[in-house]
């Protein structure tokens, strides 16, 4: 592991921390949950994962550690917060509550498609979740760059609206992933005003076509089609080779976004704009991520 930089964190990562349980199956060639009911899978592989630790643990192999903005349960998040210390992420930004941490069910079929189930772990009050932001305002107060991964609606709801109320607004970044298509209409214009960027797959953006302004970043993902990166109307592709061999498509998402922003946090905040430097970064961390089983190193 590299060296954490000894300086205020600039980045925070809101989202998930979880133990993911990784299968695969050969039975059919792709996943299909309309008419699929029972299913054969291999022996699954237990790892830690979550989109926010994941994003965290993947900034700190790049030697940058980042406020980790997450839940966990007292129950059986000893070994997790262990390894969260062991990779440099600090643990202030957790807060610990009552019952199971959050878990992930992956399955992934023989062309690489994924289906995931997933239990959100405990839950805590808005209020509650509010007191944990005050109590880290000289923390927060330094982040340049606030990612925000899957996570309950009403606790990313509070924690863009902390954000915003900061004297210097971090640039913000929106992956809602799975949570994406549980929020209504509304729920994702209440949101909206409060994102710069938003990086999300193919399915992702459709969804969320209704609110895609032309002033906004919009980088989409699609497999191993090229990059789609949109900037005030302006459409760009970005394609990358890859020749290892795949392993487990867990967490590339969250491991380009780790690649992606420890690019740009290192440029002066006026020049952090897309480029296709940073996408390619983004891709590389992705395809590491890709040849091996589970979503972290």
């Amino acid at each position: 592991m590299k060296k954490m930089r000894d300086q205020p964190e600039k980045i925070a990562v809101l989202g998930s921390i979880a133990y993911d349980q990784i299968s695969s199956t050969r039975g059919i060639g792709k996943i299909d949950t309309k008419n699929l009911l029972n299913l054969k899978i291999n022996a699954p592989i237990n790892r830690f994962g979550g989109c926010g630790a994941n994003v965290a643990i993947g900034l700190s192999s790049f030697g940058i550690a980042s406020t980790l903005l997450s839940i966990s349960g007292k129950q059986d998040d000893t070994p997790y917060l262990e390894r969260l210390g062991s990779k440099g992420v600090p643990l202030d930004g957790i807060i610990r509550v009552r019952g199971k941490t959050s878990r992930g069910f992956v399955v992934t079929d023989s062309r690489g498609e994924q289906f995931t189930a997933f239990y959100p772990g405990p839950t805590i009050r808005a209020k509650t979740w509010e007191r944990h932001l005050l109590s880290l305002q000289e923390i927060l107060k330094n982040v340049e760059i606030l990612i925000c991964a899957p996570f309950p609606h009403t606790l990313t709801k509070i924690t863009l609206a902390h954000f915003k109320r900061l004297k210097r607004r971090p640039l913000i970044i929106w992956n809602p992933g799975q949570y994406l298509d549980q929020l209504s209409q509304k729920e994702i214009a209440e949101l909206s005003d409060s994102w710069d960027w938003f990086i999300g797959n193919a399915y992702e953006a459709k969804f969320m076509s209704r609110e895609i302004s032309e002033i906004k970043t919009i980088i989409i993902t699609d497999g191993e089609k090229p990059i789609t990166v949109r900037v005030g109307g302006a459409t760009s592709r970005y394609s990358s080779s890859f020749k290892g061999e795949i392993k487990d498509p867990t967490g590339c998402g969250d491991a380009f976004n780790a690649g992606l922003i420890q690019s740009l946090i290192k440029l002066p905040m006026r020049k952090r704009v897309i480029s296709q430097k940073h996408i390619n970064q983004g891709i590389k961390a992705a395809q590491n991520c890709i040849t091996r089983l589970g979503a972290q190193l």
